[in-house]
């Protein structure tokens, strides 16, 4: 029989492993995002504007 100590650290263990794979999960999405959303925006700029010439004001 498992004692509840080692319930609860079976438990925290599993939680660990969700949320490790949730958040690898989540960069890879967001990694995408920003490569669609970089395409998105390089083709709605005018050609003669490249987006490294552009610079955050404020």
């Amino acid at each position: 029989m498992v004692s509840a100590v080692e319930r609860i650290e079976q438990d925290l263990g599993k939680m660990e492993e969700a949320i490790a794979y949730l958040a690898s999960q989540l960069h890879d999405s967001y990694a995408t995002y920003l490569t669609v959303l970089g395409q998105t925006v390089q083709k709605q700029l005018p050609e003669k504007i490249h987006p490294s010439t552009l610079t955050v004001v404020g």
